[in-house]
């Protein structure tokens, strides 16, 4: 365009063109006829072509100059809606939009990937696209007087990296069967996520992530999400689950690990589809009695508890299979035990066990038996019948008791050496 400096007419009618190189903006001095037909040209903005050519080419000009300043300022222009030719500007690195009366951001935002800063102050927007989660380079966003409705405060305070996090995994979320809201530092359970439940947008979700947050409680709402066959809350500060957490019919596995739990609302032994539950790191006193009616259940972790004995309704849940208990302060080790016999890993480090019923030999499926740091003195020559091929039992961990020889120094030997030793003493 820098060689047509002496041109002075120019007629773009009738060829369907949707767009207009910015080079043009550079002739605005010397082009004295400049026809166009604005219908055709739905890539520039209308309020722009509805001024004439001197203003359209005004706004190429500066369109134009955004190659060497790789900024594009099209503040206070009465825009209604962004140019869609700007999308192709992959080069620029900011762009001004504020003071206009634009009410949506399109999603082909995020292929400004070069993109730093993004000024939409004093618009009419109410929500952000999923595309702005694409800007790769994006540093600063400007929402000065501007009252979103999506994404919800407690996201926007957290700065542009969360924004794009919260924008991409919703996305995501809508496109498969998994929502991750984890480490995003959440209160509550946003606004925008209840009208969106209640719009059916996650009607197959299967997964919920809630990692790493500041909750206080279980989200009542989150009780609605009723497909759901996996929920992950742990690290958070939850005191209670609501007792609505028996809609979620579907669900197979619940992860609250290292919260302030120390019980569970008695509706959870509705949900007969569980099949594990993470409890790690609460204030339990003792095993919820509506997770001892729950047949199907495969695995129960709570360790780092502080729970003191076992239920007898433990020998209820036939289908356990692994059992971690370590970090509590269990004395006692009921008989009732001898009764899960589908357990094959039993995990009790870390109580105050001074004897291990004999029972246990009863355990034929057992491979993992966990018992470091107690106050045992002997083991139960019954154990002696879990030696493979018998039995199961590969892994037998009870380091840290108060053994005595002969036992103390066969111990050292290992799993099967000791098991064979108390094997002998039947």
């Amino acid at each position: 365009m820098e060689k047509l400096t002496n041109l002075k007419s120019l007629d773009v009618r009738g060829n369907m063109i949707s767009v207009l190189p910015s080079g043009l903006g550079l002739l605005s001095s010397s082009l004295k006829v400049f026809l166009y037909d604005e219908y055709e040209l739905s890539q520039l903005p209308s309020e722009i072509l509805n001024e004439g050519s001197t203003a359209l080419l005004r706004y190429l000009e500066i369109c134009h100059a955004t190659l060497k300043t790789k900024c594009l300022d099209l503040s206070g222009m009465n825009l209604r809606a962004v140019p869609p030719h700007i999308g192709r500007m992959a080069h620029l690195e900011e762009l001004r939009l504020g003071s206009n009366p634009i009410h949506q951001l399109p999603d082909w935002i995020g292929n400004l990937r070069a993109l730093r800063v993004l000024r939409l102050d004093k618009t009419g927007l109410q929500s952000l696209p999923f595309g702005l989660a694409d800007c790769a380079s994006l540093q600063m966003l400007d929402l000065d007087d501007v009252i979103l409705l999506s994404p919800p405060k407690q996201i926007l305070s957290k700065g542009v990296s969360i924004v794009k996090e919260w924008l991409g995994r919703l996305r995501e979320a809508r496109g498969g069967g998994r929502l991750d809201l984890s480490s995003l530092g959440l209160e509550d359970w946003p606004p925008e996520l209840v009208m969106n439940t209640k719009e059916g947008q996650y009607a197959s979700l299967k997964r919920l992530n809630l990692l790493d947050n500041i909750l206080t409680e279980m989200p009542v709402e989150v009780c609605d999400l009723t497909t759901l066959v996996e929920l992950m809350a742990g690290y958070n500060r939850m005191l209670s689950i609501h007792s609505k957490i028996c809609e979620m019919k579907n669900l197979e596995r619940l992860h609250v690990p290292f919260n302030h739990l120390s019980e569970l609302p008695d509706t959870v032994s509705i949900i007969q589809s569980l099949r594990f539950v993470n409890l790690d790191g609460n204030n339990f006193r003792e095993i919820p009695a509506c997770l001892c009616v729950i047949t199907e259940l495969r695995d129960l972790r709570m360790n780092q508890n502080q729970i003191a004995g076992l239920p007898p309704a433990l020998a209820r849940l036939g289908k356990l299979e692994e059992l971690e208990l370590s970090y509590n302060e269990i004395s006692v080790l009921p008989r009732a035990i001898g009764q899960n016999t589908s357990l094959r890993r039993l995990k009790l480090s870390y109580n105050m066990l001074d004897t291990v019923p004999p029972d246990v030999g009863a355990l034929t499926k057992l491979e993992e038996l966990h018992l470091t740091h107690n106050q045992l003195a002997v083991l139960p020559a019954e154990l002696g019948k879990l030696l493979p091929p018998k039995g199961s039992l590969k892994n037998l961990v009870v380091t840290a008791n108060f053994f005595k020889a002969p036992l103390s120094s066969i111990i050292t030997r290992g799993c099967a050496a000791t098991l064979r030793y108390l094997g002998e003493q039947l």
